[in-house]
């Protein structure tokens, strides 16, 4: 399945995610300081990641790509870049908990 590309309404290329683009706010010109916090600790944390398992997380989750879609591209079978994805999201977590133990500490 091949998805067309997104439109530009509403949305931020992936390049603009992390330098003013959607998760920057980029309509607020003063974000929080804990946004900003946030995002660099996102980013030191997916910088982190092993190679396999960022570029899965990239392209499922910046670039919206589907599973299958992510498999087609990277020439993997289905199941592999299932496996990758659920155990990037996890090394994710790790990470950011690792960088920050207080991070998520006041979430439900």
């Amino acid at each position: 399945m091949h998805r067309s590309p997104p439109s530009d309404q509403g949305t931020a290329p992936a390049a603009d995610v992390g330098r003013g683009g959607a998760l920057a706010g980029a309509d607020d010109p003063e974000r929080s300081a804990d946004e900003e916090s946030r995002e660099r600790l996102l980013r030191r944390a997916v910088a982190g990641l092993s190679e396999k398992n960022r570029e899965v997380l990239l392209l499922k989750e910046i670039q919206g790509l589907t599973l299958e879609e992510v498999a087609s591209l990277l020439g993997l079978p289905l199941g592999t870049v299932k496996s990758r994805s659920s155990r990037a999201r996890l090394e994710l977590a790790a990470r950011i908990r690792k960088l920050d133990p207080s991070f998520g500490a006041g979430a439900p």
